[in-house]
């Protein structure tokens, strides 16, 4: 016998296991988080950054109704992304900086010149978990909404993630980061031409 599921309940079980499950496993082992921790979930949350946004560009301009499977497939890489970037920067905290903000800023100084610049993280933080937040809920005004603040979005999370993993990278995660960015930006030149 087949059920009917609403649109995004995959979705939404999904993002409810990986929370309890990243909960669960944040309480048992939060003193033990080993000192690989941000690197790896840096790099998960840039990949399902690179997955969704490959996607989205992908479907092309307003064709997202003719695609549903994509459109599921992009919601969850960036739901999964930003909530990956949130154990990242707590990772990042506990680890390196044992919770301290003066620990943090020094340490964005030394790296980027700028102490403030750890600001501009939190703002990334902010605006990729409510953006996923926004195309998790509601899909349709997502796919709706104006060009400028799709283009402003994108342009400011890829400004961000290009400095993240190609600027300011280690050299061994460098390679991996200008990979990703050719993809994309071949992958924008095919979206430019549609």
């Amino acid at each position: 016998m087949r059920r009917d599921v609403q649109p995004g309940t995959g979705l939404s079980v999904g993002i409810a296991y990986l929370l309890a499950s990243g909960t669960a496993a944040a309480g048992v082992c939060w003193n033990r988080v080993p000192r690989w921790m941000p690197e790896l979930t840096g790099s998960i949350a840039v990949g399902w950054w690179v997955f969704g946004s490959a996607v989205m560009l992908a479907m092309g301009r307003g064709k997202w109704s003719e695609r549903p499977g994509w459109v599921e497939f992009a919601r969850m890489a960036w739901a999964c992304g930003s909530l990956t970037l949130c154990v990242h920067v707590a990772a990042g905290f506990h680890v390196r900086h044992r919770w301290s903000l003066t620990s943090a800023l020094d340490h964005t100084e030394e790296v980027s010149g700028v102490a403030e610049g750890l600001y501009v993280n939190f703002a990334v933080l902010v605006v990729w978990l409510a953006d996923a937040v926004w195309f998790a809920v509601r899909p349709a005004s997502y796919a709706a909404r104006s060009r400028w603040i799709g283009y402003a979005l994108h342009g400011f999370l890829t400004f961000i993630m290009f400095n993240a993993v190609v600027v300011y990278a280690p050299a061994d995660v460098r390679w991996r980061g200008v990979l990703w960015f050719a993809f994309l930006i071949a992958l924008f030149g095919t979206w430019l031409r549609k």
